[in-house]
């Protein structure tokens, strides 16, 4: 498959325009339509912060083949930045079982689903939200996502993320201040927040909507009290991780 995005996002992509943050403009954005909520978390090989590459097809096989599993991921409300109790929480397939604990990186081909995470859509109430990403040991998030700080959990022995609401707009006054983001990647957000809510409810939210792909074209116009997602991009739920470089 040809690169998510031409390029790595920088932050003059997302903050060069302040409007993006807001409500009525996201809204009037196009956003894509899915009934099921999930996304990948891949190796990011060269550490670049893109997912493949025009120019080498090495790397770029293994960006798509190959998915990180054991992550933590959490589904928090876009909406309530005082929250700091996750709505929902998964972890990245194959499954370690231990929060914390060691990620595992397999190829698709040869491990189905390795890297997605999934929230059962049908059991997440009408909102917005984002999802929150904690980096496992020996890992760093590198690719489509917004810094989060952290925590130490009460043992000292790991660290949790801190969430962080609202649309990214909160992050604009940081970025006139210091001129960039801190990405240490060990905590961080997926871009933008997502809408979940009823086909009849997004339709008439946001000014335009396209399914996220030909398979729910079959679902188009049916049952439009279901619960669907939103998203801003097809691409807002892949997120990538680079290996950390240790200097011996």
């Amino acid at each position: 498959p040809e690169p998510e995005q031409p390029h790595p996002v920088t932050t003059y992509d997302l903050f060069s325009d302040p409007s993006r943050f807001d409500l009525e403009s996201i809204r009037d954005s196009t956003h894509f339509l899915t009934d099921t909520l999930r996304g990948t978390l891949w190796l990011d090989e060269d550490g670049d912060g893109k997912r493949g590459s025009l120019t080498d097809s090495r790397l770029n096989a293994m960006e798509y083949d190959v998915g990180i599993g054991g992550v933590t991921v959490a589904l928090v409300k876009c909406d309530d930045p005082d929250n700091e109790i996750p709505a929902y929480n998964a972890q990245s397939m194959p499954i370690s079982g231990v929060a914390g604990g060691r990620a595992t990186s397999s190829k698709r081909s040869e491990v189905a689903h390795a890297g997605e995470y999934v929230f059962p859509l049908d059991l997440v109430l009408a909102g917005r939200y984002y999802v929150m990403y904690k980096a496992p040991p020996d890992y760093r998030l590198s690719g489509n996502v917004l810094p989060l700080e952290r925590k130490l959990t009460e043992d000292g022995a790991y660290f949790d993320c801190v969430p962080r609401g609202g649309e990214g707009g909160d992050y604009l006054e940081e970025v006139l201040e210091r001129g960039d983001l801190d990405m240490g990647g060990y905590c961080a957000r997926s871009i933008g927040c997502f809408e979940v809510n009823t086909k009849f409810m997004l339709d008439s939210d946001f000014e335009n909507l396209e399914w996220f792909d030909e398979e729910h074209e079959d679902t188009k116009g049916k049952d439009t009290f279901k619960h669907l997602a939103a998203f801003p991009s097809r691409s807002t739920l892949n997120v990538g991780l680079a290996e950390e470089k240790w200097n011996l």
